[in-house]
């Protein structure tokens, strides 16, 4: 089956999370299982956890028609969320490990394949969910429910727009007329409520798809799990795609080293080499960060 995900900064996160052979690992984020195959490649045990369902489908089937022993016997899937990565880890046998990486951000594959409404780009139902089969809000729930207070705050907060307070009032007024139902309505809103300028259009989309599915408060949680499953001289790695959730492992990397528990690896984030941008545009705003347990 065709990959579709280009995987970010492949060899520096093995060569930062030190993968050894015998050692387990848990890719917290697998999406297309760049990281996870090649941390197997270097003799890793991994747990693969993915949220996505058309994700997981896909890799059930990449895994029933790959001819690669060694891939098979050292890889585990489970479908779930990183927020819960303490019980997904010993549910699947997965004590101490080694190391534990979250490429975060969407990949290429939800963008091309998911159907759900993650780029402005195309027209799609504005869903927004990783796994809708948990229920929640969609992306068009928020929109057409909230009040313009509520919009605001998530516009500013998630999406550090400054035009949030204008964007949030003339989407009350437009709603009274016209409920929003797919991603093309909601651009068209946008480039209309001001001037046209992707840029906004990329913020607005982040700020509802994060607080459709509470990405900032998972990933706190996810991270706080992760630092008490790695073995001494574990190391965590995180790639982060946008400030607000570099930030945060920025200040929770910090905290621990105050706290004596660890030290910061990385103390400027790892960022792609040349050759990496010019194969892959969509990782320019990718930082990589690591911290390693004592």
């Amino acid at each position: 089956m065709e990959r579709v995900h280009q995987t970010v900064l492949l060899e520096e996160v093995l060569d930062l999370l030190r993968v050894q052979p015998g050692g387990c690992y848990i890719d917290a984020t697998v999406g297309q299982g760049g990281h996870s195959w090649g941390i197997i490649r270097r003799g890793g045990t991994v747990l693969g956890i993915e949220t996505d369902p058309v994700t997981v489908n896909w890799l059930k089937k990449y895994l029933a028609e790959l001819n690669d022993k060694r891939t098979l016997q050292n890889f585990k899937l489970v479908r779930g969320n990183f927020a819960n990565l303490s019980s997904l880890a010993a549910e699947n046998g997965f004590g101490r490990v080694a190391g534990i990486i979250f490429d975060l951000g969407l990949s290429s594959f939800e963008l091309s394949y998911s159907g759900r409404g993650f780029s402005y780009q195309t027209d799609e139902p504005l869903d927004m969910r990783f796994d809708p089969d948990n229920g929640g809000s969609t992306a068009a729930d928020l929109l057409n429910e909230l009040n313009e207070e509520e919009l605001y705050e998530i516009f500013t907060k998630f999406g550090e727009e400054r035009d949030a307070r204008r964007l949030a009032q003339a989407l009350v007024r437009l709603r009274l007329v016209e409920r929003f139902k797919t991603t093309r309505e909601l651009r068209d809103f946008v480039e209309t409520a001001s001037q046209p300028n992707p840029a906004r259009l990329s913020r607005i989309f982040q700020a509802l798809r994060i607080a459709v599915n509470d990405e900032l408060s998972n990933l706190k949680k996810g991270l706080l799990s992760a630092v008490d499953l790695l073995e001494p001289g574990g190391r965590v790695a995180v790639i982060a795609f946008h400030s607000l959730e570099d930030r945060l492992v920025k200040e929770q990397f910090r905290f621990w080293s105050g706290q004596k528990r660890g030290q910061v690896i990385t103390r400027t984030p790892v960022r792609p080499s040349r050759e990496e941008l010019f194969g892959n545009r969509r990782c320019r705003s990718a930082k990589l960060r690591v911290f390693e347990v004592f």
